[in-house]
């Protein structure tokens, strides 16, 4: 096998891998209402395989906790929103994790903690509006949105803690820079090429 068809390989584990990963971080918190670090793993998968193979990391890690969630599958436009918005964590990620992974642990907790909170503010409306069109409330979709902001706020608030207080550790090891990937498995080289 020559080093391409390997580094082809490598990335292609990687992958599934980290949707496995995804899912399964997933189930583990099913019980914990809102408090959701697949966000994080799907930030980090971006920073790790790039844009292309964190959206591919997305949707399945999504789309399989989605499918078969311990309370249910996802209706199918709620489905779809919530791979979106799982998309918006990963191509975050590939955007912003490699520059956010160089920056010192302190500045690197808040800008974390910047993110979580940011990138949970359009999954939520985005899956509760979804959620007003699957429930008949498409044109009427402010009670939708109204009773989920004790839910949005769970999950906008705890994603801003798990992000700054679990991912700045991690995103040193997950992401595709020179600095922080020479100690990581794989490193920048087995990782920078899938973008």
């Amino acid at each position: 096998m020559d080093a391409a068809a390997r580094a082809s390989l490598g990335r292609t584990a990687q992958v599934g891998l980290l949707a496995a990963l995804a899912a399964a971080s997933g189930y583990a918190f099913a019980a914990v209402p809102n408090v959701k670090p697949i966000s994080l793993v799907l930030f980090l998968a971006g920073a790790r395989v790039g844009l292309a193979g964190g959206l591919v990391v997305a949707a399945l890690g999504m789309g399989i906790y989605s499918i078969a969630n311990p309370w249910g599958p996802a209706p199918p436009l709620v489905l779809l929103a919530k791979v979106a918005g799982a998309m918006l964590f990963a191509g975050a990620g590939a955007a912003i994790g490699p520059s956010i992974a160089r920056r010192a642990p302190a500045p690197r907790v808040v800008l974390l903690a910047a993110a979580g909170l940011l990138l949970t503010l359009p999954y939520e409306l985005i899956t509760n509006l979804a959620t007003a069109v699957t429930i008949g409330m498409g044109g009427r979709p402010l009670p939708t949105l109204v009773a989920g902001i004790p839910f949005a706020v769970t999950h906008t608030a705890s994603n801003a803690a798990i992000f700054g207080v679990a991912g700045a550790p991690l995103l040193a090891r997950f992401a595709r820079c020179a600095r922080c990937g020479a100690g990581g498995a794989g490193g920048a080289a087995g990782a920078g090429g899938a973008r």
